[in-house]
């Protein structure tokens, strides 16, 4: 024990990147990283409410089953302003392309399958 209490003193850096492990590790399990507390629109999932969004559409949209499907980066929620990205499904009637800034309104959702993800895209 004493051996690694020398070990830390001797090596500040040591000491640093273990105590800064350490606080990141506490900051995840009281719930700071969680998708509850840094996203605005994930809060509004649970009402069912209709939710305004605008903003820029990023990808080319996808021709899917039921419609046409994009990921959109919005710039704002109800008004509020918001910096997040969302997949939007839409009828395929509409006509849009990429780099269209549109107004989308309708309820939010989390997609229930992965396969729905283009997960290098959002980030």
């Amino acid at each position: 024990m004493c051996f690694i209490i020398r070990t830390l003193c001797k090596r500040p850096i040591i000491t640093i990147f273990i105590v800064y492990a350490f606080i990141l590790i506490l900051l995840n399990a009281f719930g700071d990283f969680s998708c509850e507390k840094q996203s605005y629109l994930y809060k509004l999932i649970g009402n069912n409410n209709t939710v305004s969004v605008e903003g820029r559409i990023l990808s080319v949209p996808q021709l899917v089953k039921n419609g046409k499907r994009f990921i959109m980066k919005t710039s704002t929620a109800n008004g509020s302003a918001v910096s997040e990205k969302i997949i939007v499904n839409s009828h395929p009637g509409y006509s849009v392309s990429c780099g269209d800034i549109i107004n989308v309104e309708g309820k939010l959702k989390k997609s229930f399958s992965s396969a729905f993800h283009c997960f290098p895209s959002l980030i």
